[in-house]
């Protein structure tokens, strides 16, 4: 909404949906789910979402579970497209492939810059930049399924309330799994 401009709040405000309790009540147990450490609950509580009152929630649950490491290379969808961008450009800065995620990255995760940057800093084994950014034969190894990032990568993060670490993101049954 930071991107719109004044003239269209009025209308998003005219189309503005009331929250019964219950949706209220459903809102609070998603947000819990989100900041717990057990990922595969609001999994879980996905397949239930009243569409009606939250038409987008659903869709937003499965991109969040993609931001857990992928089971075949362990990268997250971020650090997947991250590579997949140096793998098929030529850029000649970091500022260049962050700008490049800024506009092709989907935007569901409504990531920015930094945390952009944060990703590409967690990676950085994978890439390297002298006259150009490129991957490194570890980063062609990982984009090829051949070597896992988190044999190699030490970072652990949060993702909502719970670690990188514990959960994996099977791409074949579109599921989230115990690591």
């Amino acid at each position: 909404m930071g991107e719109l401009n004044p003239e269209h709040f009025p209308d998003l405000f005219a189309q503005r949906k009331k929250l019964t309790v219950t949706d209220i009540a459903f809102a609070h147990q998603v947000w819990e789910a989100y900041v717990g450490q057990d990922a595969l609950k609001l999994a879980s509580i996905a397949k239930d979402v009243p569409a009606a009152s939250f038409p987008y929630l659903s869709e937003a649950i499965f991109h969040y579970q993609t931001l857990f490491p992928h089971q075949k290379n362990g990268l997250n969808a971020i650090e997947q497209q991250l590579l997949s961008i140096l793998e098929s450009s030529k850029l000649k800065s970091i500022h260049q492939w962050v700008g490049n995620m800024l506009t092709e990255s989907n935007p569901y995760f409504g990531f920015g810059d930094l945390q952009y940057y944060d990703a590409i800093r967690r990676i950085q084994a994978l890439w390297e930049q002298h006259d150009a950014v490129k991957l490194t034969t570890l980063g062609e190894q990982v984009l090829k399924n051949e070597i896992h990032f988190l044999d190699i990568q030490s970072e652990s993060y949060a993702i909502g309330g719970a670690k990188n670490y514990d959960f994996v993101w099977d791409g074949e049954r579109l599921e989230l799994m115990r690591a």
